[in-house]
């Protein structure tokens, strides 16, 4: 069985406190910037990626709505639940269906 890894690392910057916790605080809200492929050739594209995160119910569950950036305008790539891994610093989501591990760190 062929397994796909994806990581990205992300930049958080911290931001005024609104009664979360840091971490919360840090993670949630919109991020865009350039997604730049590491691979050639392969199936990726250089391009604007928007990441919409929000915090999903418990301490370490977070949802991530994916987009990218298409003639001004936001088109969707993916969404997933990312559970958060507080002593590695890390997100996590499995897509069964894709057979894919996304980690962001």
């Amino acid at each position: 069985m062929n397994k796909h890894f994806l990581s990205l690392l992300i930049l958080f910057s911290s931001r005024s406190s609104n009664g979360q916790s840091p971490v919360d605080t840090s993670l949630t809200g919109s991020w865009q910037g350039r997604s730049i492929c590491q691979i050639r050739p392969s199936p990726c594209n250089d391009e604007i990626a928007v990441y919409h995160i929000s915090k999903d119910g418990s301490d370490n569950s977070y949802h991530i709505v994916m987009n990218k950036m298409v003639n001004g305008r936001e088109e969707s790539m993916a969404e997933y639940d990312y559970r958060y891994e507080n002593t590695k610093r890390t997100l996590t989501a499995t897509d069964k269906v894709h057979n894919l591990t996304w980690h962001f760190w």
